[in-house]
């Protein structure tokens, strides 16, 4: 979006989204758990 409005991106501390490659880490990381909860709770 930084670059659609002429501007460079605000460090992302003090931008209201985590920057893209922060937000696609936590989701890798995070994504095995939920994917265990989802089959453990499908069957129900």
């Amino acid at each position: 979006m930084g670059a659609l409005g002429g501007g460079s991106k605000p460090p992302e501390f003090a931008s209201t989204h985590p920057a893209e490659a922060t937000r696609i880490a936590k989701l890798e990381k995070l994504m095995p758990e939920a994917v265990a909860l989802y089959e453990a709770n499908r069957r129900r």
